[in-house]
């Protein structure tokens, strides 16, 4: 993220052309890192060891929710809502319920899978504009050369055609930019561009369309998921919670019917109290609930 940035802001200050998503990406840099420092303040150490892992993946090892959470980031292309997150986690519940852990989780989470999803934007821009910074050299190199000789403008060409033995779609679109206005240079420079590509089965108006597309694609799923950020952070969690916990349901069979009249933080201290007995005891916490609940009985 931080390469990524430092080459869009270089790229910026030299007068270069920079896309869309590289525009989004140096607007909002400060609150993608500011949602990195929170994650890293707010996840508590040792969390992905108490929480289920996943096994089977591609992602064995890492936390369940992660797992959980990230799929759905990457369904629905980082456009994150309340009503989308709610529903996806309620139908994998009817599969297999999540620990309390697991539920409050889910914000951190987010956080952590939406940076990923950016993140690999960012790998995309990092080679494109590294690409585009080679051109530059050997566009900068070509038009000092048409200045003296056409000799020493093919001298350098084929440098340059062995320094590069296979040209990027970031490349060609970078070094066609650069010598626009140079039409004896450029024609020389398009049909050698013509050749290499010809090799590939692409010409320069493919290499157009294909980088549109990308630049397209890498576009909507930053721009999703910065927006995500935004609705995570602001976002109130407790209802969410408490609305698909598997213990809520349980507890709030209390005999008495005083649990239910609790404030949130008193019901939220009884979760985590079974939480708590549930992990001392290696138990499941709805066995833990289902005894507490018992006893309630007896004792009512």
């Amino acid at each position: 993220l931080q390469q990524a940035y430092h080459l869009v802001t270089e790229a910026i200050m030299t007068g270069r052309r920079i896309s869309s998503a590289e525009e989004w990406l140096a607007d909002n840099y400060w609150m993608i890192n500011e949602q990195m420092h929170m994650t890293r303040k707010h996840l508590p150490p040792g969390y992905s060891k108490e929480m289920p892992t996943l096994e089977n993946t591609e992602s064995v090892g890492y936390p369940r929710i992660y797992g959980l959470v990230f799929n759905l980031i990457s369904l629905v292309n980082g456009q994150l809502t309340d009503e989308s997150i709610f529903q996806f986690v309620k139908s994998y519940q009817k599969v297999s319920p999540l620990t309390i852990g697991e539920l409050w989780g889910i914000p951190i989470m987010c956080r952590l899978g939406l940076i990923e999803n950016i993140r690999l934007v960012c790998d995309e821009i990092i080679s494109s504009r590294k690409d585009r910074n080679v051109a530059d050299v050997w566009a900068d190199k070509l038009l000092d050369a048409a200045d003296k000789s056409s000799k020493d403008v093919v001298q350098v060409l084929y440098t340059m055609s062995q320094s590069i033995p296979k040209i990027s779609h970031a490349f060609v679109l970078q070094i066609l930019q650069r010598l626009q206005g140079s039409d004896p240079l450029l024609s020389v420079i398009t049909t050698w561009l013509q050749q290499q590509l010809s090799t590939q089965g692409l010409d320069v108006d493919d290499i157009n369309r294909a980088e549109r597309y990308t630049n397209h694609l890498n576009l909507v799923r930053l721009r999703n998921s910065i927006i995500s950020l935004r609705f995570v952070n602001s976002y109130t969690w407790k209802e969410f919670v408490e609305e698909l916990s598997s213990l809520e349901v349980i507890l709030r069979r209390d005999p008495s019917g005083i649990y239910a009249k609790q404030d949130f933080e008193t019901r939220d201290m009884c979760r985590r109290a079974v939480e708590g007995i549930a992990k001392a005891n290696k138990k499941d916490e709805k066995d833990v609930a289902h005894a507490a609940l018992r006893l309630a009985k007896r004792a009512y």
